[in-house]
């Protein structure tokens, strides 16, 4: 019974917070309306407002002008996967775990526009410096650092990646930090080897959001 009261509370934050992102990146208002289509501009009624199954019962598109509103990959990663991670977790003051959450927010306007509103995760760092209890800078995280600097100045990555990147070399121990490259980017190649745009450029937000939860439920269990 509590999974499921966890599971409903998390399934109703990653959908206000994929709404909010929504509205940032396509620079609308974030509190002065309803949700509403942003294609036909009609204001959504409540039951088309219910977590998980109004976007399937729409088959993810707008009741009145059938716009597409979501990706079923997408609508699966941040609205399903990410609550069903987040209920199996115990909620925790660390930083592990509620940095999650702009993470989603960033990630999600990651994958709408290939950019996000990340910079200001630079004044986070000094407080992650100062919860965390792991070694924060070694020598291996030092090379990996210097690595990610060359491939943004190479502009093979985004500078929008590197405070996440900074967060997560001092919110997790060497060898956590090590896996949480490996499976961002991993998963990011299988994702561009599988998608029939390999021509295009790839969003790793989201990729680096998939790597953090598989790490809070290494974590956890």
């Amino acid at each position: 019974m509590n999974y499921l009261l966890n599971f409903l509370l998390q399934s109703i934050l990653a959908s206000l917070i994929c709404c909010f992102a929504d509205r940032a990146i396509a620079k609308r208002p974030l509190f002065t309306k309803r949700s509403y289509c942003f294609h036909c501009t009609t204001q959504l009624n409540w039951y088309q407002l219910i977590p998980i199954f109004s976007a399937c019962f729409q088959s993810f598109r707008c009741s009145k002008c059938h716009a597409t509103f979501t990706s079923k990959k997408q609508w699966g990663f941040f609205e399903l996967f990410f609550p069903i991670t987040m209920a199996l977790v115990a909620p925790s003051f660390e930083p592990q775990y509620w940095l999650v959450f702009p993470l989603l927010f960033l990630a999600r306007e990651d994958s709408q526009a290939l950019k996000a509103h990340s910079d200001w995760l630079f004044l986070v760092v000094p407080i992650v410096y100062l919860q965390s209890t792991t070694s924060c800078l070694t020598w291996m995280k030092f090379w990996i650092l210097i690595e990610v600097l060359i491939l943004i100045f190479l502009h093979k990555l985004g500078f929008g990646d590197l405070p996440v990147l900074l967060i997560a070399m001092l919110a997790f121990t060497d060898a956590d930090f090590l896996l949480f490259i490996a499976i961002a980017s991993c998963s990011a190649l299988l994702d561009y080897l599988c998608s029939k745009k390999m021509n295009q450029s790839l969003p790793f937000l989201p990729f680096l959001l998939l790597s953090w939860l598989i790490l809070l439920l290494k974590n956890h269990f």
